[in-house]
This record gives structure tokens, sequence and C-alpha cells, in this order.
């Protein structure tokens, strides 16, 4: 996503990639990620909205929002934030009854 700054740059479209990180935003409730268990506090969905508008006149390629997602991102290899994030919808999503089960339980 980022080529696509680099891309568009020399037509005037400023194009900045904003991954979200840990957001609290609807997918958080419906996966069923309690904020209190969870390693980081999700950010407001605002917080992550603002920062990447105020990077977007700055022309940016790449803001990550969110002070403790700017560290995490700095300081931990992306395959180890993969595996990370990886096991904690594992968990989250085999303890949640499949739709079968749950018709069959009702």
């Amino acid at each position: 996503m980022q080529l696509l700054h680099y891309e568009f740059k020399p037509r005037g479209v400023y194009v900045t990639v904003v991954p979200a990180g840990l957001t609290d935003t609807p997918v958080r409730a419906k996966l069923e990620f309690d904020p209190r268990t969870m390693p980081l506090k999700p950010m407001s969905v605002e917080q992550c909205v603002s920062e990447g508008l105020n990077a977007l006149p700055e022309n940016r390629s790449r803001i990550v929002p969110g002070r403790m997602n700017r560290i995490m991102n700095a300081l931990v290899p992306a395959s180890v934030k993969r595996t990370m994030t990886a096991k904690m919808l594992g968990k989250t999503l085999a303890n949640k009854p499949t739709p079968a089960s749950a018709r069959a339980q009702a």
C-alpha cells in the first residue's frame, strides 16, 4: 500500500497508510476481546483517525497512530507481531461457538 504514496506523488495525490493497530472498533466487541485482558489498551477510533488525517498534509507515506503502537512497531519485529496477533485471534475464535453448534444448543 505504501507504494501508492510514491506512485501518486508526482500527480499531487497524497496517500498515507495508517496501520491502525489496536483500535476500539465494533470488530473488537464482535470477537469478544475484553479490553481489560488485552496486552495493550485499544486506542479510540477518533485518535486513530485524527492522527491519520494530521499526517496527510505532511504527505507522509505511513503513520502509526498511538504512542504504544509506535513503540511496539519500533521494538517488536513484524514476525513476532503477526504471531502474537494470530495467537490472540486463535484463542478468541476457538472459544467462540460456531453458528451450527449455537443452533444445536438452542
